[in-house]
């Protein structure tokens, strides 16, 4: 667990780190990454998949001054902090007290009713989406939401395989100076990155 995830980090860093589209004012998909956690990808044709999501990273995403999720889906999305599909870590935090590290998540257990520009193969069994008000370990220290597309839900909020588009408001404050230290994983490890790990 812990390779795949540090390979995602790395994945996403060289995606967004030396990118020019950081540069950019408003929000913005900076990456559309396919994230495995199976050894048996319910995605086995990613140029197909690729192929069929590619336009959605140009769709005008936008999140209200009320947490109206707008433009990506169908139907807007609300990411208020009681619809939280993990509440017991929001507690009675607020986005204006919200820190660095931070991530809150929203399901969408019926995505049929939010996407209908996909062909049924790749329908996702659900849609997370996952706000980081003040950024984590892998979107950096800045306002970001991950749409994940996921397939073969073995339990609740897990998948098997899935497609993540990240998006972010506006440029990097910090240069692509990553925030190790200060975020902690589910599987509680922390800290910086080396050649041993």
């Amino acid at each position: 667990m812990k390779q795949k995830y540090i390979a995602l980090l790395l994945c996403m860093g060289m995606l967004t780190g030396c990118s020019q589209i950081d540069k950019k004012e408003g929000w913005h998909c900076a990456a559309l990454l396919h994230n495995v956690f199976s050894d048996t990808p319910y995605i086995i044709d990613l140029d197909h998949a690729i192929d069929q999501m590619k336009a959605m990273e140009t769709y005008p995403l936008n999140l209200t001054e009320d947490y109206q999720l707008t433009g990506f889906f169908d139907q807007d999305v609300s990411l208020n902090p009681e619809n939280c599909a993990n509440p017991e870590d929001v507690n009675d935090l607020t986005y204006e007290t919200a820190k660095y590290g931070d991530n809150w998540y929203f399901d969408l257990d019926d995505p049929e009713n939010y996407i209908s520009n996909l062909p049924a193969d790749l329908m996702p069994d659900l849609i997370r989406i996952t706000y980081s008000p003040k950024g984590n370990i892998t979107v950096n220290e800045r306002e970001a939401i991950v749409i994940s597309f996921c397939y073969q839900k073995s339990k609740p909020g897990i998948s098997d395989d899935g497609m993540a588009f990240v998006w972010y408001n506006g440029p990097d404050p910090t240069g692509g100076v990553w925030n190790w230290e200060e975020q902690k994983s589910e599987d509680e490890f922390s800290g910086k990155f080396t050649a041993d790990d």
